[in-house]
């Protein structure tokens, strides 16, 4: 919010779970006044902040926590999966993967996301270079805040 304001814009909150297993009760959120306003505003950000994760992480993030158990990440490693960026999950070349747990994100959609003008990616710390990747592939970020350790990675990568 302070960023935003810096640059005479607005922050946009979305007051809900990232992922809900339940198609039912995703749909049910979805039509919540609150909710359905700021997933309008979401269409029409200019500028999207957001990390990237890998999915080979033994502990994955809490965001996960009660949702991707050992077996759900194996079969999404099985299926191709890198990494995850608002949720997502992709592949080695930042297309979206092709498993229902990307359908079950409340937030931007995949479609919106790439429209965005400006997204800021920040990730670093543990090896995260085969996501950063391939958000970079899928031309999913245009700017990367990252640590002198990947950045290093990324270019013996792209040589």
């Amino acid at each position: 919010e302070r960023m935003a304001r810096s640059f005479q814009g607005c922050a946009i909150r979305l007051y809900a779970p990232m992922y809900v297993n339940s198609d039912i009760v995703r749909k049910e959120l979805l039509k919540e006044p609150l909710i359905r306003k700021t997933m309008d505003k979401i269409k029409n950000v200019d500028y999207a902040l957001t990390g990237i994760a890998d999915v080979s992480l033994e502990h994955p993030k809490s965001t996960w926590a009660g949702y991707l158990t050992e077996r759900k990440k194996q079969d999404l490693m099985r299926k191709g999966a890198v990494g995850y960026l608002c949720g997502y999950f992709l592949d080695k070349n930042g297309n979206k993967l092709s498993d229902p747990i990307n359908d079950k994100i409340i937030g931007i959609s995949f479609e919106d996301l790439k429209k965005v003008p400006h997204i800021i990616a920040a990730a670093g710390g543990l090896d995260k270079t085969n996501a950063i990747s391939a958000a970079l592939r899928g031309n999913l970020i245009h700017c990367l805040i990252t640590d002198s350790r990947i950045a290093e990675k990324l270019v013996a990568v792209d040589s």
